[in-house]
């Protein structure tokens, strides 16, 4: 059971946690941070469009509570426009003595950065990045 939250407190984590990621200098810690700053953000717009205060089980629909971006920006009905890439890649890793691919989707992303992954192809942590200030770019909008 996921525990409750209200309007107040997902937009003020939005704010706070996009507070932290705006550093010049950039790591996995702070990509995550932008992360749950659009993925809080989210949420505040759902609860303020469906005119709730709380975040909970028996306020909101379940599919809300997923980390995925993609998600719940279909949810909201935000437009293709928005949606994170749809994959990425990490590098090979070896299990039993064979090499082993990692080709993971946007909706693992926030696992990819929590647990220390370092994407094959460093720019693609600044397109992450750059869709991410754009649907936070959309939630600012939505959150006035």
């Amino acid at each position: 059971m996921a525990i409750p939250f209200t309007y107040r407190e997902l937009r003020n984590a939005n704010l706070l946690t996009y507070n932290g990621w705006s550093v010049a200098s950039k790591t996995n810690a702070h990509r995550l941070l932008l992360f749950y700053s659009v993925e809080c953000g989210l949420k505040a717009v759902y609860l303020k469009r469906m005119n709730l205060d709380l975040f909970d089980s028996s306020t909101v629909s379940e599919k809300m509570f997923s980390h995925d971006i993609n998600h719940l920006l279909d949810e909201l009905k935000a437009g293709r426009g928005l949606r994170l890439t749809s994959h990425f890649e990490l590098p090979l890793y070896k299990k039993n003595g064979k090499l082993i691919s990692r080709k993971p989707l946007s909706s693992e992303l926030n696992q990819a950065w929590r647990y220390g992954g370092k994407l094959i192809d460093p720019e693609n942590d600044e397109v992450f990045e750059q869709q991410l200030c754009k649907i936070s770019d959309w939630i600012k909008g939505e959150l006035r």
